[in-house]
């Protein structure tokens, strides 16, 4: 949506898919969009602004379609979403090279709607030292238990 600047109502641009129209009848309840940031923004800075514009795109689709989106980030607004018929708009980070190596950046797009992030896509490891306690950043407890202290020091 960033790159095209299209609008959700309309034919999508090659290669893209999404529609309002095609959600509907799939009988969509909630999309993920992804925000995928292409490996040149790691080459070259910028990845988490790019992530920002995209952030922003799906900000401006739900605003410019109330009737049909709202923006979701929890189970209980996806089903308010059904309850309202309308599609539940989530935010998901493909690639921790988004980030650019901040935590405050994370917790800032988290505040922003983000509700997963994949630590690595297809160019990049991401590399992050942590100054406070694996227990700090809430890792799942299970997960939590099946890592040494030490994994969080440096993740490559």
């Amino acid at each position: 949506m960033t790159n095209y600047d299209y609008d959700l109502s309309g034919t999508p641009p090659v290669p893209y898919r999404s529609s309002i129209a095609r959600m509907k009848k799939g009988g969509l309840t909630a999309e993920f969009f992804s925000l995928y940031i292409k490996p040149d923004y790691v080459m070259n800075g910028g990845a988490a602004r790019r992530t920002l514009d995209m952030i922003d795109s799906v900000y401006r689709a739900v605003e410019l379609h109330p009737n049909d989106l709202m923006f979701a980030t929890t189970a209980a607004d996806i089903r308010r979403a059904k309850a309202q018929g309308k599609i539940a708009c989530l935010m998901g980070i493909e690639g921790g090279h988004a980030i650019e190596n901040s935590l405050p950046t994370l917790r800032e797009f988290y505040r922003l709607g983000v509700r997963y992030m994949t630590l690595t896509w297809n160019n990049t490891a991401m590399r992050l030292t942590f100054q406070r306690r694996p227990s700090s950043l809430r890792i799942h407890q299970r997960a939590r238990s099946a890592m040494s202290p030490g994994t969080f020091r440096t993740i490559c």
